[in-house]
Parts: C-alpha cells; sequence; structure tokens
C-alpha cells in the first residue's frame, strides 16, 4: 500500500508537470515584447523630404514581432500643439503625414492574438526641418529628474532636463509647472538645465520645458508628470 501511495503521488506531479506544459505553436507571455521604435527619431534633415505647403510625409516603422500580434496602435503627439492622433495597423510600418518646423514624440502599443495583455513601447521624439530653415531648432527638452510618473518624499522638487541643439545656441528654458493638464503656470526662466521649486503634499503634478535658441526658435517638450507624498518630508 505504501509504494502504490508513493506511485500515485508521484504519478500526480508527473500529470501536473505535463499539463502546465505549452502545446506546439503556443507562446509564453514572456515571449511578447514591446516594439522597438527604428524611425523616425532625432532630428530629420529637410534634404531627405519633399514638401508639399510644411507638410511632408513620413513612415514611421519599428521591428517587427513574433507571429502572434494581432495589430498595432500608433500615438502621434505634436508636443507644440499637445493634440494627439492614434493610427492602427497591421504591420510594422505607417505613412502619416506631419508638419515642418514641429516637434513631436511617439510610441506604439502592440496587442497580441488570445492575450489581454499589450506592449507599450518606450517614447521616441523627433523634430522636422524645413527646406526653408536655414537654422536647427532646439531639440525637445527630455526629463532628468524626477523620473515619469516618481512619487517625490519632499516639499522641494528638483527639476532637471537635457536637452540639445545642433547649433548650440540655447538662450533659455520656460519651465512650466501646473497641477492641470496641460501645464500653463510659468514658474521661471533659466539659462540652466534645473531649476527647484516648492510643492504641495499628496498632488499630482504636470511639467515642460520650452526651449528657445537665439534665433528666437522655440521648443516644446512632452508634458512630463510625477506625484508628492502624503506626508512631505524636509
Amino acid at each position: 500500500m505504501k509504494y502504490a501511495y508513493i506511485f500515485g503521488l508521484m504519478s500526480l506531479v508527473f500529470l501536473s508537470v505535463a499539463c502546465n506544459k505549452p502545446s506546439n505553436g503556443e507562446v509564453f507571455a514572456n515571449e511578447f515584447f514591446a516594439a522597438k521604435l527604428e524611425y523616425p527619431v532625432d532630428i530629420i534633415p529637410c534634404g531627405d523630404l519633399t514638401f508639399e505647403e510644411e507638410h511632408t510625409t513620413l513612415r514611421f516603422t519599428w521591428e517587427e514581432l513574433n507571429d502572434q500580434v494581432d495589430y498595432y496602435n500608433v500615438f502621434l503627439t505634436n508636443n507644440s500643439t499637445f493634440e494627439t492622433a492614434i493610427f492602427l495597423t497591421m504591420t510594422n510600418s505607417l505613412e502619416i503625414e506631419v508638419s515642418a518646423n514641429s516637434s513631436y514624440s511617439w510610441y506604439v502599443s502592440t496587442f497580441f492574438d488570445n492575450n489581454p495583455l499589450h506592449k507599450i513601447s518606450p517614447v521616441s521624439n523627433f523634430m522636422i526641418e524645413s527646406s526653408s530653415y536655414s537654422v536647427h531648432p532646439p531639440n525637445a527638452a527630455m526629463p532628468n529628474t524626477p523620473r515619469r510618473g516618481e512619487h517625490i518624499a519632499s516639499n522641494m522638487v528638483n527639476l532637471s532636463w537635457i536637452c540639445t541643439d545642433r547649433d548650440e545656441d540655447i538662450v533659455n528654458y520656460e519651465v512650466i509647472l501646473d497641477t492641470k493638464f496641460p501645464p500653463t503656470e510659468t514658474i521661471g526662466l533659466t539659462q540652466d538645465n534645473e531649476l527647484t521649486y516648492t510643492v504641495d503634499p499628496d498632488t499630482i503634478y504636470y511639467w515642460m520645458i520650452n526651449t528657445e535658441d537665439s534665433q528666437g526658435n522655440i521648443t516644446s517638450s512632452e508634458v512630463f508628470q510625477f506625484r508628492t507624498n502624503e506626508v512631505s518630508l524636509n
């Protein structure tokens, strides 16, 4: 009886393992990856584009994933107007019309067959030059601190960012911080890449940077977000 009991227990364990083994063609959840964006990124030179009334068409591309992909949603935001357009496609590329002298951010959300989960790619930023543009606008600023969605355990926040300009002629940054979206309240103008500001506890803040160069070109970043903890600590 003792040997029969042990044999029966081993059979149940083996059966359990066998039942959990994926069948042919089944994909584990960790095989579902976010799309890797390929183009466009950074500054798109005007010589590479054909313009019609200050508009041009770009082919957005990202790395092709496995055959379990159902469809993609492409999110494209104009960083100056805060307008976001959403496009659906079954393939890993899509042609979209964009405006010259404009800064954009975009990302791809991937949906899979028979799977409720979807994967979101990192955000990529790019700038469109115009054929009539003789100078280069600044690139859109990217956050350094606080990180996107970070919780701040202090009544003082150090806003810092990274920004580049091909002409290296940035003259100042306008820092905009607000509890409303999109943010509209300017809290400072600075030539540095950081600004410290007093914040309230248990509050969601939205912030962005307008970067101006010596030619008067202004590039707006996307909107970033952080939250302060319920109890502020000094």
